[in-house]
């Protein structure tokens, strides 16, 4: 499931931007996924997201990071979720790009950030906190989902040094998901360099749109990644600048 942001909540005073703390006591594991849930719509009963609920959290905290902010009130500002993936569940991530299941994969979702507290920094914090986390963790490479209809979370992800790698359906969001990763070791993840070669590379820029998605497919089973997102004429539109290697 993708990240997403909350519904607008009503604005509050300038206040310093909250840090993210790691949260293991069960009480304050509830507190957030029962904020959560009620933003992304999540149904408390349903199995296949075990690993969001607050026992497995709570006792899982060798594979599980759970990353709060609080504000001078103590309300919650925003949080999300880092897990290392099992390598059957890296699998049924990455079908489409199984070579790169070998990889310790940390997965970054479940994240929520209050309107009045968007485009402060506090995404970009909780992203660093957790990219801290994984590696800490022997996570080789992070792993994020942005729904095609969220060109803000796409900008922000390639500013923090994601790249795009395919595009998914998931059966909890309502538009394509768009995979991006993140190494987060020195290696040669995405075979663009080849020793004694100088790449070449060549560029496309595509409006991704609600029928883009066997287009995009395509592009990314070709070898593209998408190196750059921006905001295109609507607040639903990427503009995304996809690269792909070429030997000289």
């Amino acid at each position: 499931m993708s990240e997403k942001h909350s519904q607008k909540w009503k604005s509050a005073e300038s206040e310093p931007l909250p840090v993210p703390i790691l949260v293991t006591g069960i009480d304050e594991i509830r507190e957030y996924t029962k904020y959560a849930d009620s933003v992304f719509g999540v149904d408390e009963s349903d199995p296949t997201l075990e690993r969001w609920t607050p026992e497995y959290i709570a006792t899982h905290t060798d594979t599980v990071g759970l990353f709060v902010a609080y504000g001078s009130d103590k309300e919650i500002k925003g949080g999300g979720l880092v897990t290392i993936l099992s390598k059957a569940e890296a699998l049924e991530k990455l079908f489409n790009q199984s070579y790169l299941t070998k990889e310790k994969i940390a997965i970054f979702e479940y994240q929520v950030v209050r309107e009045e507290d968007r485009r402060k920094g506090l995404a970009r914090e909780l992203t660093e906190k957790r990219l801290q986390w994984a590696r800490e963790h022997g996570a080789t490479l992070a792993l994020s989902e942005i729904e095609t209809v969220n060109p803000i979370s796409a900008h922000a992800k390639t500013r923090e040094g994601f790249v795009f790698i395919g595009i998914q359906s998931d059966e909890y969001s309502d538009a394509p998901l768009l995979v991006a990763v993140k190494p987060l070791v020195e290696a040669e993840v995405f075979g663009e360099s080849i020793k004694n070669t100088t790449p070449i590379y060549e560029h496309v820029v595509m409006s991704v749109k609600e029928d883009s998605h066997s287009e995009l497919d395509a592009l990314f089973r070709e070898g593209w990644i998408g190196i750059d997102a921006q905001v295109g004429e609507s607040e639903e539109e990427i503009v995304l600048t996809l690269r792909r290697a070429k030997l000289s």
